[in-house]
C-alpha cells in the first residue's frame, strides 16, 4: 500500500520532493529531529518528512500560514576534543562525502546535545563547506528560530521579484 503525498515541493528551485507525509517515518536514533519537528511546531511551523526518501536530499520541509515552504537539513553538532565548539558535518554520502547543493536545502538545522538547543545556518552561511565549525561563544547564540521565518519572507521576495 503507498500513502498519498502531503506535499510536494516542485517549485523549480529545489531538489524535487514529490512524497511526503507527517513524521512518522523517522528512524531510531532521530530524537533530535523529532525534537525538531516538535520545537518548530510550537512556533508555528508545520514540518513534514518523505514518506520515501529516495534521492531527497532534504530531511523535512516546514511550512508556515502566509510563507513559502522552506527545506530542512538535520544534523548534530559533534563536540571535537582540543577544538571549541561543535564540527557539524554539512555533506551528504557515506563513503564519499560531498558536499549539498544550494538547491539541497533552505536551513541546516544543528541539535547541540551537550546544551539541548539548536543552531541554524542558510545555506550561504554553509556555503558548500562539508564540515561547519560552530562556536557559541563567538559566533551567533544557538536557538536562533528567527532565522526560519527570516529565510522564508526573503524567499517571498525573491519569488515577488521574479513574477514581476
Amino acid at each position: 500500500m503507498t500513502q498519498a503525498a502531503l506535499f510536494a515541493v516542485e517549485d523549480g528551485e529545489h531538489s524535487p520532493v514529490a512524497a511526503g507525509g507527517c513524521a512518522g517515518n523517522l528512524e531510531k536514533g532521530n530524537s533530535h529531529a523529532v525534537e525538531f519537528f516538535y520545537e518548530a511546531t510550537r512556533r508555528g511551523w508545520h514540518i513534514y518528512a518523505p514518506v520515501f526518501n529516495d534521492g531527497v536530499v532534504a530531511d523535512c520541509v516546514g511550512t508556515k500560514p502566509g510563507l513559502p515552504s522552506i527545506l530542512f537539513q538535520n544534523k548534530t553538532g559533534t563536540i571535537e576534543r582540543g577544538r571549541p565548539g561543535y564540527g557539524i558535518c554539512a555533506s551528504r554520502g557515506s563513503a564519499v562525502k560531498r558536499p549539498y547543493a544550494k538547491h539541497d536545502f533552505d536551513v541546516l538545522v544543528a541539535y547541540l546535545p551537550d546544551r539541548k538547543q539548536f543552531a541554524f545556518f542558510t545555506y550561504d552561511q554553509v556555503n558548500g563547506r562539508k564540515t561547519v565549525r560552530y562556536d557559541p561563544n563567538t559566533h551567533f547564540k544557538p536557538d536562533n528560530w528567527e532565522l526560519l521565518d527570516q529565510v522564508a519572507i526573503a524567499k517571498s521576495q525573491e519569488s515577488l521579484t521574479r513574477t514581476q
